[in-house]
C-alpha cells in the first residue's frame, strides 16, 4: 500500500485547491471553444477537476493511478474518472482534448519527456497543456518549508527543474511556452495543522520525528498569534 492509498480521506479533506492555480486554468479555458474537452493528469481526489468542473458547465476526465484517490473524486459532480498509470501510454485517442493539466503532480513521472509526448498526442492542434510545480525559490518560499526545513532539499531533488520542464515541453513539439510564478497567502490554522500532522504533505514521511514535532509545535504557536503563510507556485503552459 502506497502513502496516498494510506491517507486518501485526509488528502481529500485537507488538501486545499489554490484559487491561484484554478485562476491560470481559467485564463487558458477562456481561450478554448466552448465544447472544448479537459483532461486532469494524476488528478487524485479531483479538487481542482470538481472546481473546473464547476467553473465550466463540462465534465472533466480525470486519470491517477490511485484507485483509492479516484474514488474520492467519483463522488464528487462533474467528473469522469479512470485509473492510468500516468508513466505509460494514455488510453485515449489522437487529439481527443483541448487542455490537459497537473497540479503538483510532475515530480511523481519517471521520463517528463514521454510524460509531455503523450499529452502532446493526446491534444488538439490550437489544445493546451499546463504544469503547475514547483522551482527551488518555490520550495524556500512555501510554509511548508518555514515549518519543516528538511523537506525543502527532499522535494527540490525530486523535482524536475522549470527549465527542465520547458525543455522537454518544446522537445514534445508545444510552442509558446509561459512561465508564470503565482504566490499567495496561506492561512496558519487548524486546517494546515491538520493536514500537516496527518502528513497529506508526502515528504513529511521523509524527515526525522523530532524534525516533524518541532515543525508541528511551530504551526501551533503560529496559529494563536495568527500568522499568514504563502504558497507559490510556477506554472508552466504550452501550445499544441
Amino acid at each position: 500500500m502506497n502513502v496516498f492509498e494510506k491517507i486518501s480521506v485526509e488528502y481529500d479533506n485537507l488538501r486545499i485547491a489554490h484559487q491561484i492555480i484554478i485562476d491560470e486554468l481559467l485564463l487558458v479555458i477562456n481561450q478554448l471553444n466552448p465544447d472544448m474537452k479537459i483532461i486532469d493528469v494524476g488528478g487524485g481526489c479531483g479538487n481542482y477537476a470538481e472546481k473546473i468542473a464547476s467553473k465550466t458547465n463540462r465534465n472533466i476526465y480525470c486519470i491517477d493511478i490511485s484507485e483509492d484517490m479516484l474514488k474520492a473524486a467519483d463522488s464528487k459532480n462533474g467528473i469522469i474518472t479512470k485509473i492510468v498509470d500516468c508513466n505509460r501510454k494514455f488510453p485515449y485517442p489522437n487529439s481527443n482534448f483541448d487542455l490537459a493539466y497537473n497540479v503538483n503532480f510532475i515530480h511523481y513521472i519517471n521520463n517528463i519527456g514521454d510524460f509531455y509526448l503523450e499529452q502532446y498526442r493526446i491534444l488538439n492542434n490550437g489544445g493546451f497543456v499546463l504544469t503547475a510545480s514547483h522551482s527551488e525559490e518555490d520550495y524556500k518560499k512555501q510554509s511548508l518549508g518555514y515549518y519543516f526545513p528538511e523537506t525543502i532539499q527532499l522535494e527540490i531533488n525530486k523535482t524536475p527543474s522549470i527549465q527542465e520542464i520547458k525543455n522537454e515541453m518544446c522537445n514534445a513539439g508545444f510552442k509558446n511556452i509561459v512561465v508564470r510564478n503565482k504566490k499567495d497567502i496561506l492561512n496558519i490554522d487548524n486546517h494546515f495543522y491538520k493536514a500537516c500532522k496527518t502528513k497529506v504533505f508526502s515528504s513529511l514521511y521523509e524527515i526525522s520525528d523530532d524534525s516533524f514535532q518541532v515543525g508541528l509545535n511551530s504551526i501551533l504557536r503560529d496559529i494563536g498569534i495568527k500568522r499568514n503563510g504563502m504558497v507559490s507556485y510556477s506554472i508552466i503552459r504550452g501550445e499544441k
